[in-house]
């Protein structure tokens, strides 16, 4: 039975790839991003995403 991979382990393993920007050069970073959504019936729902971060699109992001 296989090990299970650790949130840890797949950024790791993206990070290892050395990702470059087109636009700036530098390094892309990975970053899980949470946000909620309300819905029509003004439930809120919380939901996450995998960001790629560099210089270009930081300040977008992190505000």
């Amino acid at each position: 039975m296989g090990k299970a991979k650790t949130f840890g382990a797949k950024i790791a393993h993206r990070e290892k790839k050395e990702n470059k920007c087109p636009v700036c050069g530098e390094a892309i970073n990975y970053v899980k991003h949470y946000f909620s959504e309300k819905n029509n019936k003004h439930n809120v729902k919380y939901k996450n995403k995998m960001e790629a971060i560099c210089n270009c699109n930081r300040e977008d992001l992190f505000g």
